[in-house]
């Protein structure tokens, strides 16, 4: 908020990484700190190792970011032609390609998802889960205060962060 800045960082799910779990150190997967530690492990994780500084956090499951988009009314970006061949040859959506596509909450869940449709794997999934991400920020930026309310009343009892309410609505 001091910034107007928000800075996205990606990290691929099967980085190799050391991590405190119980008191024990690991050398493990950096996904597998979540699993076994939650958020607070996960950020822990990242701090040690990275020396990137998290002030906080928001998380949610497959289930509840389908809600969180279509809370907002779907999500506009711009999808290649092999992304929405994947996305129509998986689910029982159909979408097409170009630069302003609205995806629905499953579309963007899958969208997010998709690993082994480019060469380089992880790292273009990271791309579109920034892309994504953005893409939403511009949303809520634009969405009035009747969305938010209702978005939050929406999601929040499904996302896990260490966001006071008053903190998020600001």
């Amino acid at each position: 908020k001091k910034t107007d800045k928000i800075t996205l960082v990606s990290f691929m799910r099967d980085s190799y990484t050391y991590m405190d779990i119980d008191g024990r150190d690991r050398w493990y997967k950096i996904n597998s700190a979540y699993n076994w530690g939650g958020a607070a492990t996960l950020v822990e994780t990242i701090e040690n190792n990275y020396k990137i500084e998290i002030d906080n956090y928001v998380t949610v499951d497959f289930a509840t970011f389908p809600k969180l988009i279509n809370a907002l009314g779907g999500v506009t970006l711009e999808v290649q032609d092999y992304e929405a061949k994947y996305i129509n040859r998986t689910t029982v959506h159909t979408i097409e390609s170009g630069k302003n596509v609205t995806l629905d909450g499953w579309e963007a869940l899958v969208f997010a998802r998709i690993r082994y449709s480019d060469s380089d794997g992880d790292v273009s999934r990271t791309r579109r889960q920034r892309q994504l991400v953005t893409a939403l920020i511009q949303k809520a930026k634009s969405a009035s205060v009747g969305q938010l309310n209702n978005l939050m009343n929406t999601v929040l009892p499904y996302v896990q962060t260490n966001y006071r309410k008053s903190q998020i609505f600001s």
